[in-house]
């Protein structure tokens, strides 16, 4: 995952590689929900990896792994808020009649 404090960018990383990454988020455009769900879903599986590996991959990619935990729980609840936002603008338009006798 990369950030210059506007845009988050992050996936699927190979060492040695400059392909760009996909937006998760940006301050014009928001949370990317396909893109989050990826990213979380990746980071679901790869738990079970050990810690050395990870840091073996880490240096290999010239970047460190600060708090990454940290990160994953603040996309899981901005995944929520934006659920939550659609069903509450969805449920905002729906005009509920009163019952007839």
């Amino acid at each position: 995952m990369w950030s210059d404090g506007a845009v988050l960018r992050g996936g699927l990383a190979e060492p040695g590689t400059g392909a760009p990454k996909s937006v998760i988020w940006s301050a014009e455009r928001g949370l990317d929900p396909v893109a989050s769900r990826l990213l979380v879903r990746a980071w679901s599986l790869c738990r079970g990896i050990e810690k050395q590996h990870a840091q073996v991959v880490q240096s290999a990619l010239g970047a460190t792994a600060v708090d990454p935990e940290l990160f994953i729980r603040w996309l899981r609840s901005a995944r929520r808020l934006r659920s939550a936002r659609l069903l509450l603008n969805a449920e905002s338009k729906v005009r509920v009649l009163p019952k007839l006798p």
